[in-house]
């Protein structure tokens, strides 16, 4: 009979230990779903040849809901023909390039952000005069 208790016993250990290590291995990863309203976008770039300008549009997937996006573009720079929107769909991130001084395709240029209406711009690699900055989004 002491030998069926301490078998029992061992294996209840046994048992709990088990049970705590799974607990504690236990990972929990919490995902950023996007929401169908950013899921659903594209952005491109137009160039608007009357006043030699590009502009950044969204549109669902489908061609509906085609809007300019109001970037206010700091003076002395130009945006670049390059536009893409960030994974979690939030953001839009494109270059400018300083277009004062005596050659201005080829002075300096920045990679900024903007929210997809257009507001809070901020730079956030700058370059100097001899940068060309071109960029791509990954996923991984």
């Amino acid at each position: 009979m002491k030998k069926l208790l301490q078998s029992s016993m061992v294996l209840f250990l046994f048992a709990s230990s088990m049970f705590l290590f799974e607990i504690s291995c236990k990972k929990d990863a919490a995902a950023k779903i996007n929401s169908p309203e950013t899921m659903n976008k594209i952005v491109y770039m137009n160039y608007d040849d009357l006043t030699g300008l590009f502009e950044i549009y969204t549109s669902n997937l489908d061609g509906t809901n085609n809007s300019k996006v109001p970037v206010a573009i700091p003076a002395g720079l130009k945006m670049n023909d390059a536009v893409a929107i960030t994974p979690d769909g939030t953001k839009l991130i494109f270059t400018l390039r300083n277009i004062n001084g005596s050659a201005p395709n080829h002075i300096g240029g920045s990679v900024y952000t903007c929210k997809l209406d257009g507001s809070e711009l901020t730079k956030i690699i700058g370059g100097t005069t001899s940068d060309n900055l071109q960029f791509s989004i990954s996923t991984y």
